[in-house]
């Protein structure tokens, strides 16, 4: 619940300060170091197992969440500046306090509601939400051995530092709706590929590692699929008068939404897919995959007027 809170301070605070292309630059440079988390998860777990045993490595884990989570509160208490001048901030309300806020942002027009279908598209395949049907798919469908598994989760980690180095310049090349659409379709291939990793193996010596990386090549121009998305509904949402901190918060309760679904989709379908006479281990990331070929179907609905890159 607290990094629920805290990506919901930080994103308002940041979209007080600047907006559009300048807005989804700069989150993907904080997201950075999320990218460089999700690397050192992995290799934090495995340093914890070797020094605490594996059967007290999960409470020490959870011990040092806590701890990071304690000194997060802490450096925002002593070092957080109210980024919004005071004759521009809102009153409290408490209808605005609850799961179901982001109706109001959805129902706003036809431009809100795509953008938010989109971005909840986009989100349905992402790293957390496919963690655990990954992890089946390398290590049953692949054959790979646990620390191969947590090297390349690793990777994916590596993989999103990157994709937040790029943003900028893809922004400024492709602009906000082509950063999109060139997002969504590389994230669409690259699932495709990492899915036919197996059946690609015969062509790189048996190696299923080279498919898998390269899966993870295709994606890194489309690691921050939503950043351009959720810059425009910010725009959108200011403009109609909402505040950034109920905009940012709206677009955290609404993503949950996939957050909730999604491993239960993936797993359901991972499931059927590989039981006999089917053995599809990959097929559940051509679904991914195709989940984002829909974002972009969906998002390619609205002109450029609409999602308000042009007067």
């Amino acid at each position: 619940m607290f990094d629920t809170t805290f990506f919901t301070i930080w994103r308002a605070a940041l979209a007080d300060l600047v907006s559009g292309p300048d807005l989804a630059s700069n989150t993907a440079s904080i997201g950075i170091m999320a990218g460089f988390a999700i690397l050192a998860g992995p290799i934090s777990s495995t340093l914890v197992g070797a020094f605490a045993g594996q059967a007290n490595s999960p409470r020490v884990c959870f011990l040092i969440a806590g701890m990071s989570t304690a000194l997060n509160v802490g450096l925002l208490q002593a070092k957080f500046e109210e980024t919004l001048p005071a004759k521009d901030r809102k009153p409290v309300r408490l209808e605005d306090a609850n799961p179901f806020s982001f109706l109001k942002l959805l129902n706003h027009s036809w431009a809100s509601f795509t953008l938010m279908c989109t971005a909840v598209l986009q989100t349905l395949p992402e790293g957390r939400n496919i963690m655990a049907t990954n992890y089946l798919y390398m290590s049953q469908g692949l054959g790979w051995a646990p620390g191969k598994v947590n090297g390349f989760i690793s990777a994916l980690g590596i993989s999103l530092v990157f994709s937040a180095l790029i943003v900028k310049k893809s922004i400024a090349r492709l602009g906000l709706d082509g950063h999109t659409t060139m997002s969504n379709i590389v994230q669409t291939l690259g699932f495709i590929v990492w899915g036919n990793a197996g059946n690609m193996a015969p062509y790189f010596g048996g190696s299923s590692e080279v498919g898998v990386l390269m899966a993870i090549g295709l994606m890194v121009p489309g690691g921050r699929k939503r950043d351009g998305v959720e810059a425009m509904l910010n725009d959108i949402g200011v403009k109609a008068g909402f505040g950034r901190g109920y905009i940012s918060a709206a677009l955290m309760n609404w993503r949950a939404i996939s957050n909730v679904f999604a491993p239960l989709i993936f797993g359901n379908i991972y499931s059927w897919a590989t039981t006999a006479p089917r053995m599809n281990h990959g097929l559940v990331f051509t679904v991914m995959g195709l989940t984002q070929l829909l974002a972009e179907v969906v998002f390619r609905t609205l002109s450029k007027k609409q999602m308000g890159l042009e007067d």
